[in-house]
């Protein structure tokens, strides 16, 4: 069986080490990469490869990537969270000289058009990628982001979802550049109800509810990882970045004959029963696991 090849971009959240665990141990899939953003990028490294050495993928590189936005110097991409420490043990080893936007450049060559790129935080390592090699979009199957707000309220504004507000300049520039995009919102994420058999998964870091608060990122890599789990439309999107009231907002041209911004697969919805054979083989213990 061919196995989808992902790259991971992620921050130091809880939430993103169990998407990542979760991708490690799919059946069908293999993590070809790790890149981290945002401002605790010593502490995402150290996740990233301490959640891979638990899963055995020991020689997976993980790349340091944007502490800042594109633009807004001065400000760091997304927010540092004060978060409980898992409990995993120490890697061994550190991570690559490459930064994030290389790896991605790199990866994507060595994939030869097979390579998933899922995005679990701000797009500043990916918008630097495609400014880096403007033919990434060509060498991607696919690009899984998660963030925006289309039709519910933001996380961190009215409007706005903290993944796009960090670095709107960067979101807008990904939704430009061509690539085979496939955007997750607040609007699927929220959608995502997990059997309770799963939510108390007995997984290395805890159980999944404990260690992720939310399940947006989890959410996201399902999209990924299970395509026929996630519903979608296509739209035009935007995204502002002028207003101080609504910087950050993903604004979707909803009219009968839309006719403003780049057209983008949206996922609007995320069946977990459609995956939940895969959820059941990765649980430790269960037979069929990794």
């Amino acid at each position: 069986m061919e196995k989808r090849q992902l790259l991971v971009d992620m921050c130091a959240r809880r939430d993103d080490a169990i998407a990542l665990w979760c991708a490690l141990r799919w059946p069908d899939a293999e993590v070809c990469a790790v890149t981290c953003v945002g401002p605790d990028q010593e502490e995402a490294a150290a996740r990233a490869l301490e959640v891979a050495a638990l899963a055995g993928a020991k020689q997976m590189p993980v790349a340091r990537g944007a502490v800042q936005p594109l633009l807004r110097r001065g400000t760091a991409v997304g927010t540092a969270r004060q978060e409980k420490s898992l409990p995993l043990p120490d890697a061994g080893r550190m991570p690559a000289a490459a930064s994030a936007a290389e790896l991605i450049v790199q990866t994507a060559e060595q994939a030869e058009g097979g390579l998933t790129i899922v995005t679990l935080g701000p797009l500043t390592n990916l918008a630097l990628a495609a400014a880096r090699d403007p033919e990434l979009g060509r060498k991607l199957k696919r690009v899984v982001a998660l963030g925006g707000a289309i039709r519910v309220p933001g996380d961190v504004t009215p409007v706005a979802e903290a993944n796009v507000y960090a670095d709107p300049e960067a979101a807008r520039f990904v939704l430009e550049a061509g690539l085979p995009l496939t955007l997750v919102p607040l609007d699927a994420t929220r959608s995502l109800s997990l059997p309770v058999a799963v939510e108390a998964w007995p997984t290395p870091l805890g159980p999944v509810t404990d260690v992720a608060a939310r399940l947006d990122a989890l959410a996201a890599m399902l999209v990924a990882l299970c395509p026929e789990a996630a519903r979608t439309e296509r739209m035009k999107l935007a995204v502002e970045c002028q207003s101080a009231l609504s910087a950050g907002a993903v604004l979707a041209d909803l009219r009968a004959v839309p006719r403003v911004g780049t057209d983008v697969d949206v996922c609007v919805a995320v069946d977990a029963a459609q995956a939940y054979p895969s959820l059941q083989a990765i649980v430790p213990g269960e037979e069929g696991s990794r």
